[in-house]
């Protein structure tokens, strides 16, 4: 093995041998730790099982017509993201700023501007909602990718084992085949993260199309939680659901799904934020969950909350 040292001062570039070599033995050099396609396009061969395999995908924002292009582009740009760069998948981890990006082109108007507000920055998930979004955007990207190839890595596999190809052909097989499992593992880490998603499922899980999705998705992540709701959300305040004597329990709400002002702060519409703070005006984390329950699903607005 061979270490490339380089020497500032006296400006040359030194090949160092790692061990002792005889007079006369072969000298081998490093070519160090490169993709199949690096290899491939600079050196003219592959390594079967490359660790260091990759491959590229083209994703970036394009809706360039869309008034929302401008605020999308903002939010990459403030992260130092390319805006429609080749982002280059791996064995090991997916990409952040094709998650980042992927996660710029699926958010909505409302995401947008509380994205802003919040200067918040695009390489972090913080709704669940949007990831989620996110997340089927990516698979359905790469799952389209990987089936775009004319065989599939069982049969690049079989022919490989034939044993009777020609160098060439065997070495396009092995490159085709590396891009191949590199794709398979990307589409295997989204899916891990999807699970990890739907495994958390937090109050913020909610689209963000009006207080009406709000709520009833706020219900439904209570009774998921096994929570007991004898009350009803209807326009302009609450209902019972059932006949209640004196003493029962309207609401039972579970520790799992305990909320604070903190959980919900960046996370839900300005208007819902609004009918929240304004009923708790010290924003602290010591609250009385049930009447956050009952704010956020009366869907009154300002001061009058």
């Amino acid at each position: 093995p061979i270490s490339w040292i380089t020497n500032a001062e006296e400006g040359f570039l030194h090949l160092i041998t790692d061990k002792a070599l005889e007079a006369g033995s072969e000298v081998s050099n490093n070519y160090g730790h490169k993709s199949n396609e690096e290899l491939l396009l600079n050196y003219g061969f592959v390594f079967d099982s490359n660790d260091a395999d990759i491959y590229g995908v083209q994703f970036g924002i394009h809706d360039v017509d869309s008034p929302m292009y401008a605020m999308r582009v903002e939010l990459l740009q403030r992260a130092g993201i390319e805006l429609n760069g080749t982002h280059y998948l791996n064995l090991h981890e997916l990409p952040p700023n094709l998650l980042a990006t992927v996660r710029a082109s699926v958010l909505t108007a409302d995401e947008l501007y509380m994205w802003d507000e919040a200067a918040g920055d695009i390489r972090e998930a913080t709704m669940v909602a949007v990831e989620s979004r996110a997340l089927g955007t990516l698979h359905s990207l790469l799952s389209k990718k990987l089936a775009l190839f004319p065989t599939t890595p069982e049969e690049d596999q079989a022919i490989l084992t034939r044993g009777n190809l020609v160098d060439r052909h065997r070495t396009a097989v092995i490159y085709r085949l590396g891009c191949k499992i590199v794709l398979a593992k990307s589409i295997e880490k989204v899916r891990t993260l999807v699970q990890e998603q739907i495994s958390q499922r937090p109050l913020w899980d909610t689209p963000l199309g009006g207080c009406e999705g709000c709520m009833k998705n706020l219900e439904t992540w209570l009774v998921e939680g096994g929570a007991v709701l004898r009350a009803r959300a209807m326009s302009p305040g609450m209902v019972a659901a059932c006949d209640l004597k004196a003493g029962d329990v309207v609401y039972s709400v579970p520790p799992s799904r305990i909320v604070t002002p903190r959980m919900v702060t960046s996370s839900l519409p300005q208007t819902m934020r609004d009918a929240i703070f304004c009923g708790i005006p010290d924003k602290d984390d010591r609250v009385d969950t049930e009447m956050l329950v009952w704010l956020v699903l009366e869907h009154r607005l300002g001061s009058n909350s």
